[in-house]
């Protein structure tokens, strides 16, 4: 696995997803993952997490908060927020990664079939998510946790 950035992308209430594809020489095939990839030569996390967005988008959000950065044996791995304003929602392209994109509200997203970093991540970092995805508190790095995949 290569070091990289992902996160949630956040439009009224609800999160962008992807299902990834069901192929075997992959990590957690055919189940639903954060927004992001992989960290190219010479970018920071920040700049990963914006670029996968715009690339599989074709947006670049300007509500983007980077959290931080997860330590796991051999990789690192950047963690993001980005929450679109309906400009930026509108203009949304689709790219051609994974089978498909979906939004689910944080409820919805917790009952997936999911990689198991981001449902640990969902799972520990709930309150802090409610307030922003429900309550448009602003971000607060200061209140997520990180955790390794097990």
């Amino acid at each position: 696995m290569t070091s990289g950035s992902k996160g949630l992308v956040i439009y009224k209430g609800k999160l962008l997803l992807v299902l990834r594809d069901n192929k075997s020489d992959i990590p957690w095939p055919n189940t639903w993952e954060y927004i992001g990839g992989g960290k190219e030569l010479g970018e920071s996390f920040e700049e990963t997490g914006l670029r996968e967005i715009e690339e599989e988008f074709g947006i670049r959000p300007k509500n983007y908060t980077f959290l931080g950065i997860e330590n796991y044996p051999g990789r690192q791995a950047g963690r993001f927020i980005a929450i679109l304003s309906d400009e930026e929602f509108q203009n949304i392209h689709f790219g051609n990664e994974g089978v498909k994109f979906n939004w689910f509200t944080l409820e919805e997203a917790t009952k997936l079939e999911m990689a198991p970093n981001l449902k640990k991540f969902l799972e520990i970092n709930k309150k802090p998510l409610i307030d922003i995805i429900e309550n448009s508190r602003p971000i607060k790095k200061t209140d997520f946790i990180f955790t390794n995949e097990s």
